[in-house]
């Protein structure tokens, strides 16, 4: 089930690390032991982190890649461990790790996760400034105290509204951390004042809203598959709106264009009168960009989603999505602030 996004800005490629940072992930996974609370040995080599950072990531040097893509798999196999655990026992884990980020050390007796989480956090911390741990403190805390409500949702098997369910998944899915990593690059700088501004911000929170909107698309079928769609804005739209799964397919894709078209209207209208922060502000603008493509585009290259794309017949389902309705310009926000 596949569903082609139109996206206005090419991909800028993929980054020639991407085999030598799944192959070190896969170690340091197997080093600090995260799959051992997985009874049925499971195999994270097949989502192929390093293509995802390489996609999302295409200029950064090995060093911060790795880095990255080690975040990226003790997100996604935490997300897993969590749909495991009960509602109690996800708490008391949340707050071990919100200790460590806090500057508790890890002890022998803590489980591999916070380990893991130890050990990102002392190679995070030297390349960043105190300004950015606190802003992404800030967003993983959010993110893992999102899980309880995912948690708690699921397990009373209640449906949520469609607009209960989008604000919910700006901080479920992560991305607001993800993209606080871009930072890690000495590559550029922005003034606080031009980070903080409303412009920035917002395109920020379209990058969230986009990957997450695409993902709910693309995921759709694994989690059918897997019994387990409660909190997928498709299935949401077409069990609150009582129309067929097509239509809600439908109308996220119609979603996530608009948002699409939104983003690139935002960045073509950025000011450009301070000539010492418009090369940083246009590079963040390309790396922001980057996520968006080399998040979609791996969507098609995992084996995550992809092996639960093929019909009975094993042929792959064709899109029916609507044609597009794509917002005007005005919807963009305000103007950036004097660095």
């Amino acid at each position: 089930m596949q569903h082609n996004f139109q996206l206005p800005f090419p991909s800028r490629g993929v980054n020639p690390h991407a085999k030598t940072v799944t192959e070190r992930s896969a170690a340091w996974v197997q080093k600090m032991g995260l799959l051992d609370s997985f009874s049925t040995g499971q195999n994270y080599r097949p989502i192929l982190i390093g293509e995802l950072v390489a996609r999302t990531h295409p200029t950064f040097p090995l060093d911060e890649l790795q880095l990255i893509a080690d975040w990226a798999m003790w997100l996604f196999i935490n997300d897993d461990l969590f749909d495991k655990l009960s509602l109690p026992l996800l708490s008391e884990r949340i707050d071990r790790y919100l200790a460590i980020l806090d500057g508790e050390r890890a002890a022998t007796e803590d489980t591999p996760f916070v380990k893991g989480l130890y050990d990102l956090w002392n190679r995070t911390q030297p390349l960043v400034s105190t300004e950015w741990q606190t802003k992404f403190v800030s967003h993983l805390s959010t993110h893992l105290n999102s899980l309880i409500w995912e948690a708690e949702t699921k397990h009373h098997n209640s449906a949520p509204d469609v607009a209960t369910y989008l604000q919910m998944r700006q901080q479920t899915s992560g991305i607001d951390a993800y993209v606080d990593l871009l930072e890690i690059s000495e590559s550029f700088s922005l003034p606080p004042s031009i980070q903080a501004s409303p412009p920035v911000q917002r395109l920020e929170q379209m990058v969230n809203n986009i990957t997450s909107w695409a993902n709910e698309v693309l995921s759709l079928e694994k989690e059918l598959n897997q019994g387990d769609c409660l909190l997928n804005l498709v299935w949401l739209y077409h069990h609150n709106e009582q129309v067929s799964l097509e239509e809600a397919k439908s109308y996220v894709v119609d979603l996530c264009q608009a948002e699409i078209a939104i983003f690139e209207a935002q960045v073509s209208r950025l000011p450009s009168r301070d000539p010492d922060t418009l090369p940083n502000l246009q590079r963040y603008t390309d790396l922001l960009t980057d996520i968006i493509t080399g998040t979609i585009e791996w969507h098609f290259v995992t084996e995550r989603y992809r092996q639960h794309w093929k019909s009975k017949s094993g042929s792959q389902s064709k899109s029916t999505a609507k044609p597009l309705r794509v917002p005007t310009a005005a919807q963009s926000v305000g103007h950036l602030p004097h660095s």
